[in-house]
């Protein structure tokens, strides 16, 4: 009897150890994770020799969070699915939401998104079953994370701000400050720099009374980069010294040369190319510790240029071709690109026009490459933004009641319409690009392969006419990227209006005669008339005359030879109407209803051979409306079309 209670003292003893072991481990996974692991694997062996199960799936969890940390995702997913199944069959709703959050994380790392989301909200979920806030705080942050890598910046900050409002409640400082941080990276990427900065530095001042250092100084950092995209290099530079400072006094040498190198670029744009070059020196000597080559290239390129506003083109030139040649190596094209812009700029300076031919055919090629990729990459993403709503749709059908179902389907249905229409619209990009850039880049091609043939032979007015051909045709295309550009900005709403007081009558008036060269051409007459002088309004004068060089340049490319178009503005009460009338064949009636929607070319063609991609008046018709003013067009097929815009006028 007395062997027996022994046993049984020694087993609790044992439990005790065990669970004090997974508790160790637990809080010491990010600060000491070689230590961690040793107390997990020591509490799963003394669990498995007295069939402890709730230990051995403790353990599992543990090791699964400890690989995550490692990078060992193959790993943590099958120690944690192995804890899933414990728990389950212990009936530990917490172990297990515990382990759907780590599966979450884990799938998150493998871009496996759509898995990530599904263990995320059922990890949710059951948090909120559990009353365990501070938990579904968490998992909210892991749900925001996700989405912002799939580019769903709503959703992102809806979660992150669902997380904040939680942490917030319980005061817990060092996690408020990681969300706030989080918010303030997707407002980087919205371009809305105002509110990054003003969550930046609500997370600086928690890290700063936490005496977190790393934070700070990724905080500080991110606020430099800032102040640099808003073209302040001064600005930049004193946050990166900061930076620079506390990166030094943590010893940690791969953060000092990434500020290092920042720090270069911005002396460099203030002309200070003494301090760029000590930073670039500094640079050279922790790269021999580091062995970073994409550090090393993007040195070169700043200490290249640095010897070329020296004069030094033997040096510049070297530097430039060794960093190239680091770029391929290591296979990372958009580092090789920018190397390849900085080079055929430096041959161009140095009017070597053949190397810079050469050097801008290599970067017009990767450029095509990277938005082919860019396109895939937004393609997948709509893939699995579809996916992410299947899999939110299948929790909410599992946890409503029946009388909920149909509305719940219903907005499945909504979803999918509009899935369907950003296909279409993908699908549209791609053809409008496949279709409106090849003509132009065979030109360019053409005439740039004539170039290096015929370098040697060909003469000056040769050269600086097909050197003007290749700037023509790349204007061209700029101005489909540009529209292309538009109208995500203005469908992402990152337009924002700039608004000023002018005079739409001068205004309209020389950007109306403007078109007299195209329109001379075609022997086609330009009447302008306003009944007034002055009629002022506010607007965003450089959208407005998008709209109205939009309107003017359909009109003369529709309008045949040796006839008229009409440019007339008038004020009623309170608002200006402009018209713009041409004597072209006039828009079917069928098409008058699809008029202003993307991609969308109409039955009618351009009378002098002209190009049309179907994105100027879908672009004009959001401009106008975006600006307050109202746009549409009164047509009877053969004879002519006209537009009429209303704006209100200043008072």
């Amino acid at each position: 009897m007395s062997n027996l209670t022994n046993n049984i003292d020694t087993e609790k003893d044992l439990i005790s150890e065990i669970n004090k072991l997974n508790e160790e481990s637990f809080e010491l996974k990010h600060s000491n994770p070689k230590l961690a692991l040793e107390k997990s694997r020591l509490a799963l062996e003394n669990s498995q020799k007295i069939n402890y199960q709730y230990g051995i799936a403790k353990s599992y969890i543990n090791i699964g969070w400890i690989n995550l940390i490692n990078g060992d995702i193959e790993s943590c997913i099958s120690y944690c699915k192995n804890a899933v199944e414990i728990y389950s069959e212990l009936d530990n709703d917490s172990g297990i939401a515990s382990g759907y959050n780590i599966l979450s994380n884990a799938y998150c790392t493998l871009s496996q998104y759509n898995l990530a989301i599904k263990y995320a909200f059922e990890s949710a979920k059951i948090y909120e079953y559990l009353k365990n806030e501070k938990a579904r705080a968490s998992v909210f942050n892991n749900i925001g994370n996700i989405y912002e890598a799939i580019g769903n910046y709503k959703d992102a900050l809806e979660f992150y701000f669902k997380s904040l409002e939680i942490k917030e409640k319980f005061d817990d400082k060092r996690t408020i400050a990681f969300t706030l941080t989080n918010i303030g990276l997707v407002n980087i990427s919205l371009e809305d720099y105002e509110k990054a900065r003003k969550y930046f530095y609500m997370a600086l001042d928690i890290f700063k009374s936490i005496k977190n250092y790393d934070s700070i100084a990724n905080i500080l950092n991110n606020i430099a980069i800032i102040s640099s995209n808003e073209g302040n290099p001064i600005e930049a530079i004193d946050k990166f010294l900061e930076v620079l400072k506390i990166r030094q006094s943590i010893n940690d040498l791969n953060g000092e040369t990434g500020v290092l190198i920042n720090l270069a670029h911005n002396y460099f744009l203030i002309k200070n190319y003494n301090k760029s070059k000590e930073c670039i020196d500094k640079c050279f000597e922790n790269l021999k510790k580091l062995k970073n080559p994409e550090f090393k290239s993007r040195c070169l390129v700043i200490l290249a240029n640095i010897y070329s506003k020296q004069n030094n083109y033997e040096d510049a030139n070297e530097a430039y071709s060794e960093a190239l040649k680091i770029s391929e190596e290591i296979q990372n094209d958009n580092l090789k690109n920018n190397v390849l812009i900085s080079l055929y700029k430096f041959y161009e300076e140095y009017e070597e026009y053949k190397k810079a031919l050469e050097i801008y055919k290599l970067h017009f090629e990767l450029t095509q490459k990277l938005v082919n990729e860019d396109i895939k990459l937004k393609n997948k993403n709509l893939e699995l933004s579809y996916e992410i709503n299947k899999v939110n749709e299948e929790i909410v059908i599992k946890e409503e009641e029946k009388k909920k179902l149909n509305k719940a389907l219903k907005k499945v249905e909504s979803l999918n319409r509009k899935l369907l229409d950003m296909d279409r619209d993908k699908n549209e990009l791609i053809g409008i690009v496949a279709h409106d850039m090849r003509n132009p880049v065979s030109t360019i091609i053409m005439v740039s392969r004539n170039l290096m043939e015929e370098f040697d032979t060909i003469s000056k007015d040769e050269l600086k006419s097909d050197i003007a051909d290749i700037n023509s045709t790349s204007e061209k295309m700029l101005k489909l990227l540009n529209n292309i550009l538009n109208l995500n900005a203005l469908e992402t709403g990152k337009v924002n209006f700039n608004l000023s007081e002018f005079n739409i009558v001068d205004i309209t008036k020389n950007s109306f005669l403007g078109f007299k060269t195209h329109a001379n051409i075609k022997k086609i007459k330009l009447h302008f008339h306003s009944e007034s002088n002055t009629i002022n309004v506010n607007l965003d004068i450089d959208c407005y005359l998008q709209v109205i060089e939009n309107l003017v340049s359909n009109a003369v490319k529709y309008t045949p030879k040796n006839r008229n178009v009409f440019l007339n503005i008038k004020q009623s009460e309170d608002k200006v109407i402009i018209s713009i009338k041409d004597e072209g064949e006039g828009i079917k009636k069928e098409d008058l209803k699809k008029l202003f929607n993307k991609y969308q070319r109409l039955s009618s063609v351009p009378t002098g051979g002209e190009s049309s991609n179907g994105l100027g008046l879908s672009i004009a018709k959001s401009f106008t409306e975006g600006m307050g003013g109202k746009i549409s067009c009164e047509s009877e097929f053969g004879k002519g079309a006209e537009f009429i815009l209303e704006f209100p006028v200043k008072k």
